[in-house]
């Protein structure tokens, strides 16, 4: 499970780093906008799930 974690948390930074790049181009774009926020918040919920602080693991729920 952790590698899959792993490679979700690699496919998701790659996804942001391209956004970005399309973000410099058109910098007021409202939508890229609210999809790079919903990636790094996919980033930090990852990142929770595979490093737990204090070896107690956190559960997620995704809708």
């Amino acid at each position: 499970m952790e590698k899959d974690i792993e490679g979700l948390i690699e496919y998701f930074e790659r996804n942001l780093a391209e956004l970005l790049r399309e973000l410099q181009l058109d910098p007021n774009d409202e939508f890229l906008k609210g999809k790079i926020a919903g990636i790094k918040q996919a980033l930090i919920t990852c990142r929770m799930y595979n490093r737990p602080e204090n070896g107690n693991p956190i559960d997620v729920i995704i809708d």
